[in-house]
């Protein structure tokens, strides 16, 4: 019996260990995306002022991992979704390079894994040379330094995309990635024409695959905070003396 009991052990310690190993992809941990509020509404310029993007990143794709260091940046409000890519990895700035007279450095943001809803620019020499954006959107590219790096100048991507174009709202999840064959000339979030370089995200994306996914939570409309009128103070300022008086009486009863 005691045998009988030793295996059974043995059999459920063995069972447990393959089902740790074989956990199916989708029920990896997809990443996640948390959207600052925007209280004040960043410039779409292509430039990173100081304060325009609160800090942490909500991405940092660090090399060796990605071929580009960047550094993304979402932020919302009710009506739209503001996204700044910080490309200090990618310092030139010249047109055409390994990908010929027609190539563009480039950045491609897609939404809903279902519709495939795109936001993506291309352009050369601090110029947009065109774009693939949902109505109402507006998109720069720059070329300077930032937050991230003061020193060199570098590759700058940024967006203002209205939440009803991609089908969010504040307070709302949506299925995000950045892949490889929706790009105009090849690439992803970025993509540098000069020397083939593409970073796309999430790391290990496969785009026919939802669970391979990032998901992106727009921050919530900040609960207003109440304020008091001439009345509201009065009013207070008696409840709070209320105390103070029934303490002096009984001190003087006493």
């Amino acid at each position: 019996m005691r045998k009988f009991r030793s295996l059974f052990v043995s059999f459920t310690f063995i069972l447990m260990l393959m089902s740790f190993v074989c956990i199916s992809p989708s029920m990896a941990q997809r990443p996640v995306v948390d959207c600052q509020w925007a209280t004040v509404p960043p410039t779409t310029d292509g430039q990173f002022a100081t304060g325009e993007y609160p800090e942490p990143p909500q991405i940092s794709m660090i090399p060796d991992a990605f071929p580009i260091e960047a550094y993304v940046y979402f932020m919302n409000d009710h009506q739209y979704l503001y996204v700044l890519i910080d490309a200090v990895g990618d310092t030139t700035d010249t047109q055409g390079g390994g990908g010929g007279v027609f190539s563009y450095d480039e950045c491609l943001l897609v939404f809903d894994y279902v519709n495939r809803i795109v936001a993506e620019i291309w352009g050369v020499n601090n110029q947009l040379a065109g774009s693939d954006l949902p109505a109402g959107s507006t998109a720069a590219i720059g070329f300077g330094t930032s937050i991230n790096d003061g020193s060199t100048n570098h590759r700058i991507f940024e967006f203002k995309i209205p939440l009803a174009g991609i089908n969010g709202a504040p307070g709302a999840s949506l299925d995000f990635a950045s892949p490889y064959s929706q790009k105009f000339d090849g690439g992803s979030m970025p993509y540098d024409s000069e020397t083939y370089r593409d970073n796309i995200w999430p790391d290990g994306l496969d785009e026919n695959n939802e669970n391979t996914w990032a998901t992106i939570r727009f921050a919530e409309i900040p609960m207003p905070v109440p304020t008091l009128g001439q009345w509201g103070v009065i009013v207070l300022s008696i409840l709070m003396a209320g105390p103070a008086l029934l303490a002096i009486r009984k001190r003087r009863k006493s």
